[in-house]
């Protein structure tokens, strides 16, 4: 339910680090088995400088894996 994704989102946040300046849903899909697929779009800035690509994939790899550890949940783009 609603719980379920703004637990999630608040996990997102948690794991993102202080990086994260905005996390929010833009996508939700619902399944014909009655499951949702959701997606977040994270934002990210530091206040001194540009972030490199490898810092943000560092990020969203680690939010990944925190999030699927904490929750049952599948990553799109994966089996």
């Amino acid at each position: 339910a609603a719980l379920g994704v703004a637990a999630v989102q608040a996990a997102i946040g948690r794991a993102a680090g202080p990086l994260l300046r905005d996390v929010a849903v833009f996508d939700v899909f619902r399944l014909p088995d009655g499951s949702r697929s959701v997606a977040w779009r994270l934002t990210f800035q530091a206040d001194d400088r540009t972030l490199t690509d490898e810092e943000v994939n560092a990020i969203h790899a680690r939010v990944a894996a925190q999030v699927s550890r904490e929750f049952t949940i599948t990553l799109r783009g994966s089996s």
